[in-house]
């Protein structure tokens, strides 16, 4: 009786082992399933506790629905390390110490009350939107980018960031972007979404097709997410005094692989200065999200004629999902 239960179980074992065979053969045949294993799982949302951190939340709310993803929000404070360098000067001079001390415990009680306020109002955001088991919040002092960077590293990072075009001090700035934005973007080893003032429903999504790198990672994430193929997807290329047909390969090149996995993008091809084109292409077209490369030419270069980047942050009223 003993050998026959042994030798059931083996068969049993075997049957199991064969099953679990069978379904991985099944997922890796199956490109959708597959790749559905790979997208995104985790977004970093930034919040200042801004009208533009709320918006930001509203979109991550929005990707994280779509990709059946986990959200981690942080609050970064700089506050303790512009003032440390202040009361070791002893900026009181004559008062002595002891007043700047003093104003340093109020500002200090200040910016808590503020950043408890910002957690309780983000964390109603996600509450409000049924998400609230999918949300961890952080509230963190330090370098924003310092400390950005210790969530896109590790076995449990991030897989991309949620940031607004501006912060907290937006109506003291309202012609430039925020400070912080360019120093995150170059920085960061994930794909940075810039969120705009105002939250759209995204039904149309373009893809500025430079040929670069940083487009093909684009291109490689709309092939891991077939979530996307149920959006209206438009390919831009833009001939600017390019070589002759490189601008029909850009197109191709990103056309191309996404065909083959079940998208169905419209081309544009159209000829003149890049930012104007693909502005102009985003509010005629209606597009609700433009994904495009990052800063791909030196700071030199950026210094002389400006960077395409900065520029469609500037013009685009939507966000914009960078690759680098």
């Amino acid at each position: 009786m003993v050998l026959r239960f042994r030798g059931l179980q083996k068969i049993i074992k075997l049957a199991s082992l064969r099953g679990k065979m069978t379904t991985l053969t099944e997922t890796l045949s199956n490109p959708q399933t597959y790749n559905q294993a790979q997208t995104m799982k985790k977004l970093l949302v930034c919040t200042d506790g801004s009208d533009y951190s709320d918006i930001c939340c509203q979109y991550a709310t929005w990707l994280a629905r779509l990709l059946d993803a986990k959200i981690d929000a942080v609050h970064v404070t700089e506050f303790a390390q512009m003032l440390e360098p202040t009361l070791a000067l002893n900026v009181g001079g004559g008062l002595g110490m002891a007043p700047v001390q003093e104003l340093y415990e109020q500002i200090q009680k200040l910016e808590d009350q503020k950043c408890e306020k910002t957690q309780e109002d983000t964390l109603k955001l996600f509450q409000e939107a049924s998400l609230s088991d999918r949300v961890s919040y952080h509230q963190k002092t330090g370098d924003l980018v310092e400390i950005l960077d210790t969530f896109e590293t590790g076995d449990d990072s991030c897989d991309i960031v949620l940031l607004g075009k501006r912060g907290e001090h937006a109506n003291l700035a309202k012609r430039h972007l925020g400070s912080s934005l360019e120093r995150v973007i170059r920085s960061s080893k994930k794909p940075c979404l810039v969120t705009p003032r105002r939250f759209r429903e995204i039904k149309k999504i373009a893809i500025a097709c430079d040929g670069g790198p940083s487009v093909e990672k684009a291109v490689e994430f709309l092939k891991r997410t077939p979530a996307l193929k149920g959006f209206d997807l438009t390919l831009i290329s833009v001939d600017d005094n390019l070589p002759e047909g490189k601008a029909q390969q850009n197109l191709a090149k990103a056309e191309e692989p996404l065909k083959a996995v079940g998208y169905s993008p419209k081309t544009k091809l159209l000829q003149g200065p890049v930012e104007e084109m693909i502005t102009d292409t985003v509010e005629d077209e209606k597009i609700d999200m433009l994904i495009m490369g990052a800063y791909g030419h030196s700071r030199i270069r950026e210094m002389l004629i400006g960077s395409t980047t900065t520029i469609l942050l500037h013009s685009c009223q939507i966000p914009l999902m960078l690759f680098r």
